[in-house]
């Protein structure tokens, strides 16, 4: 009898790769191992639908069902922790003592959110969103606070923001930045979505330094900054970003920086283990740069990509990088790679910004015009020339640009 293929991570990438698998025509075993005891469900909704709705939970959100599990004949170990992976023998020991030999391994165990090393960090009403309990018990408590703070002008941080303030919570959002957004969008798509918020009530602090959390009977009262204001909140949530969860990996003695080194076919440094997801740093074609892709679809195209490279299939092409945002009632979309050669398009129901290297589409944006990314999207795989005036040009018809012979 054959050994099984391990996956570590009920994530995106560890659900995709299990789907895949089978799809494929695998027929061995396949152990699924998550340390979070809950089915495994949609990240995305934590920063957001959790946050809004009282009583949403993680089975109106399920990344697998336990009947899609049955169907797939997975071993799902949920609430089990991976203490040590042997990267030679490609074994796993569980907490407790438990011992699994596989045929591969797969690391999708993504990552965990970053605190601050400042005063305060560890105060009862500071929170950070990774998991659906941190979510719920987050809900929790903004239900009795009186005044929030969210710290971070990143997606999970203007998620947040958005999300408990359309409660009716008083919201002040802080970034060490001087705008929200300007990092991961073109400026007009940032400058529109920021605006947006402050009008539906946010408060923003920008450029701001954060001192240390003020305490009061043992829990968060306020947040000090550097020039000496204190922003009051009951409570606090941290969206300043992620970690990559190598601790596994890096103890094995595998390739880690920033996350587990990978191969296109997500192949690690060390034969038969594998990673992918929020864990996995990649080389970047583009800028050849080692980085990681901390988006839902990257992960799922990772995780289909390890079991097809386990399988000994032909690779596929890489996707074009693309992710969504929603923000209140904004929908953002982006797909392809910033250049910064940005043109414009108004009108509509919000902004629409291409990028261009040279006379081909390299990124699109939009709010609210979904179709519009669609499109770009499909002009980005065709890598024909564009007009940058019909880009521009509010009564042009996208999909006309589609027809241009290459």
């Amino acid at each position: 009898m054959s050994l099984p293929i391990l996956i570590v991570g009920a994530s995106a990438a560890g659900v995709s790769a299990a789907r895949t698998l089978r799809a494929n025509g695998f027929d061995g075993q396949i152990v699924l191992i998550d340390a979070d005891p809950t089915l495994p469900y949609e990240r995305p909704p934590l920063s957001k639908r959790m946050l809004e709705e009282a009583q949403v939970g993680a089975a109106d959100f399920p990344l697998l069902t336990a009947d899609q599990a049955q169907a797939l004949r997975l071993d799902l170990r949920l609430g089990q922790r991976v203490e040590r992976l042997d990267a030679n023998a490609l074994t796993l020991t569980l907490e407790g003592g438990a011992t699994l030999a596989g045929q591969a391994v797969l690391l999708a165990t993504g990552g965990r959110a970053r605190r601050l090393p400042l005063p305060g960090a560890d105060l009862a009403g500071v929170h950070v969103i990774r998991s659906f309990a941190d979510a719920a018990a987050l809900r929790v408590e903004v239900s009795q606070a009186q005044a929030v703070a969210v710290i971070g002008g990143g997606l999970i941080g203007t998620e947040a923001a958005v999300a408990i303030a359309r409660t009716g919570k008083r919201v002040t959002w802080i970034d060490g930045a001087e705008k929200p957004l300007a990092h991961i969008f073109p400026t007009a798509i940032a400058d529109h979505l920021v605006a947006a918020h402050l009008a539906a009530g946010l408060t923003l602090r920008v450029g701001a330094r954060i001192k240390q959390f003020v305490a009061s009977g043992g829990r968060v009262a306020g947040v000090e900054l550097e020039d000496g204001e204190v922003v009051p909140a009951d409570v606090v949530v941290l969206g300043v970003g992620m970690a990559p969860e190598d601790g596994l990996a890096r103890a094995a003695g595998l390739d880690v920086s920033n996350g587990v080194h990978v191969d296109q076919a997500q192949r690690t440094s060390a034969p038969g283990l594998f990673a992918a997801g929020d864990v996995a740093a990649f080389i970047d074609e583009a800028s050849g740069l080692r980085k990681r892709h901390e988006h839902w679809r990257a992960a799922e195209a990772q995780g289909a990509a390890a079991a097809r490279a386990m399988m000994g299939l032909p690779l596929t092409p890489p996707a074009v990088p693309w992710f969504w945002s929603d923000q209140g009632a904004h929908h953002v979309e982006m797909a392809g790679h910033r250049t910064g050669d940005a043109v414009a398009r108004a009108g509509g129901k919000g902004p629409i910004v291409f990028e261009l290297d040279g006379d081909r589409l390299a990124c699109v944006a939009s709010v609210n015009e979904p179709n519009a990314v669609r499109i770009g999207l499909r002009l980005i795989q065709a890598g024909r020339p564009v007009d940058r005036a019909a880009l521009v040009d509010p009564a042009s018809d996208l999909r006309a640009l589609l027809k241009v012979p290459a």
